[in-house]
């Protein structure tokens, strides 16, 4: 996996939806300038830049929509692997 990127696994049975908050060094998750929404098919696996800092990010079945600005947040830096169970 490309050490400048985020890769992200999804090892769930369904079409998962990812919120990605980035592009600041520091502040919270929802206080990160830039987001982005991913949808990924079950079994999927993908590198995705971020920029070079730490990103949060939360994720639920695709089915519900995206997940909402306030969920639950998780963090990842550039070279993680995150696998979506």
């Amino acid at each position: 996996m490309p050490a400048d990127k985020v890769t992200f696994r999804n090892d769930t049975g369904s079409d998962v939806a990812i919120l990605v908050f980035y592009g600041a060094t520091d502040g919270l998750c929802v206080d990160k300038p830039r987001r982005r929404n991913i949808t990924m098919q079950p079994g999927a696996k993908d590198d995705f830049d971020f920029g070079p800092d730490l990103i949060c990010y939360c994720y639920q079945p695709a089915v519900s929509g995206p997940p909402l600005e306030n969920c639950g947040h998780q963090q990842a830096r550039p070279g993680d692997l995150v696998v979506l169970i």
